[in-house]
């Protein structure tokens, strides 16, 4: 948990099914960027496609997924 404006706070990372249902969820303090969780996120889960915010929109995560 990391205090943020004095509050303590936490992050949900989730990859979900096609339907929805969550299939791997990591939690991390509030300041963790999401990027840095994305190789761990989707590591080893089957897909054909991958639906992400703009946050995932980084080199090195494009590499990881060529």
């Amino acid at each position: 948990m990391s205090r943020n404006k004095g509050v303590l706070n936490t992050k949900n990372h989730l990859a979900v099914d096609s339907h929805g249902m969550p299939v791997r969820i990591i939690i991390t303090d509030g300041t963790t960027n999401d990027s840095k969780m994305a190789k761990a996120l989707v590591k080893e889960i089957p897909a054909e496609y991958l639906f992400a915010n703009k946050a995932m929109r980084c080199k090195l995560f494009y590499r990881f997924l060529n």
